[in-house]
């Protein structure tokens, strides 16, 4: 089988085609998290979903779980929220295959192309 030449010029072409993709995806919301369906217990006294045994718990609804910096968080997701988080979900996903990519063309023109590497990165 024969391997495919990839050259320099495309490479760099391929690479700035993925920084344009990162900048448009930059100016969407990008949310680094996920979506849950939880069940709640509520507050009254005597509800079903206070039983020790085979509580019936209210719900389910759907949250947002996000891990920040120094603690996780977890959001009630409206219908409009929900919305709004999914494709800020799925924007990140899409943001991280593209840094992927870009990396991968980087560490490709690193590799085989270092004579035509400037001076500074």
């Amino acid at each position: 089988m024969k391997k495919r030449i990839i050259t320099y010029d495309r490479l760099v072409r391929e690479r700035y085609r993925y920084v344009r993709e990162i900048q448009e995806l930059l100016k969407k919301s990008v949310i680094r998290a996920s979506i849950r369906i939880q069940g709640n217990r509520c507050g009254t006294k005597g509800c079903r979903c206070k039983r020790k045994h085979n509580p019936i718990l209210h719900g389910p609804y759907p949250y947002l779980s996000y891990r920040g910096k120094a603690k996780n968080h977890s959001i009630l997701l409206t219908k409009k929220k929900d919305i709004h988080a999914a494709k800020a979900i799925d924007n990140y996903k899409k943001l991280m295959d593209t840094v992927i990519k870009l990396s991968d063309a980087d560490f490709t023109i690193l590799r085989y192309y270092n004579r035509r590497l400037k001076e500074t990165p």
